[in-house]
């Protein structure tokens, strides 16, 4: 797969920003990707092996069976000897799976914004009381836009006791 069309930014590395306020700074270069165009480009070869895709489509139960796996759905009953969960970070596929334990995550904050010093070109990673279970981000998102949000296991962060 030629990588080289999805990347939309270069960085130099993590920094780590710690509640006291000092920061640990990791060099390891990495690339900022369009999920749009990775993401199509996974479809399309998907699609070429012979996937199936249901979109908008509740899954309802999925069964383990010899050679795969028996899902029912709104739609439709199936089997399969592969399922891919694309249904997001706290995946309803995976839960039914048991890829891992139920988890309960909230985005609390997920903006595009303009920064003015586009600083040292590293992701920045902020742990703070604020969100004792989570962390803080902001990466830059190519010409001059930064990604900056707070995702956090647990607790609602819209609402403040």
């Amino acid at each position: 797969m030629n990588d080289g069309r999805w990347i939309r930014h270069r960085l130099k590395g993590y920094k780590i920003i710690m509640p006291n306020g000092s920061s640990i700074r990791i060099d390891e270069k990495m690339v900022i990707i369009s999920r749009y165009l990775f993401e199509n480009e996974l479809y399309r070869r998907a699609l070429s092996e012979g996937a199936q895709f249901s979109l908008d489509t509740e899954v309802k139960s999925i069964k383990r069976v010899e050679g795969g796996y028996k899902l029912s759905t709104e739609k439709e009953d199936f089997s399969s000897r592969f399922i891919i969960g694309a249904d997001g970070p706290v995946s309803v596929v995976g839960n039914f799976i048991v890829a891992y334990k139920k988890r309960f995550f909230v985005a609390a904050s997920i903006n595009r914004v303009k920064r003015i010093d586009e600083g040292e070109n590293y992701q920045n990673i902020f742990f703070s009381s604020e969100y004792p279970h989570g962390y803080g981000y902001i990466f830059p998102a190519g010409s001059g836009n930064f990604n900056a949000g707070v995702v956090a296991k647990g607790i609602n962060l819209f609402m403040k006791n």
